[in-house]
């Protein structure tokens, strides 16, 4: 996805974003002896023109556990958190080619956040800011 996006893919840049400090997650992992990692979430509390947001940065699932309900529990699991610790949404950035996750995340309620730059005529973006409030 980021390779056809303006961002383009940058190793470097990805690794500096996951191992941020206030980077958090939630693994899963098969049960066997491999513990391999099917699924994780990549998460931060931060602020957001003065709100406290949980920001998703990425929600991820190998094939094989795809359609199984394993990614609405992650989600729900990200809501059940954020209304947890008082956040007043939960937000993410959809690429605008990804039309699986944008169905995905609008079965949640997710819709276009007043801070997002693609509702504006001045930048060319192709992603979009969605979120969700919890107030």
């Amino acid at each position: 996805m980021y390779k056809v996006s303006n961002w383009g893919w940058s190793s470097r840049k990805k690794k500096k974003e996951l191992f941020h400090s206030l980077s958090r997650f939630i693994l899963c992992r098969t049960v066997d002896g491999s513990k391999t990692i099917k699924a994780f979430v990549h998460f931060r509390f931060e602020t957001d023109y003065n709100d406290p947001v949980l920001y998703c940065y990425e929600i991820q699932l190998s094939a094989d556990v795809q359609k199984c309900g394993l990614g609405r529990f992650l989600m729900e699991a990200q809501l059940a958190l954020a209304k947890k610790t008082s956040m007043t949404k939960l937000m993410l950035t959809v690429f605008k080619h990804n039309d699986v996750a944008l169905r995905f995340f609008r079965q949640f309620g997710f819709e276009i956040d007043y801070t997002d730059p693609s509702k504006s005529d001045i930048y060319d973006v192709d992603y979009i800011i969605l979120s969700i409030c919890l107030e």
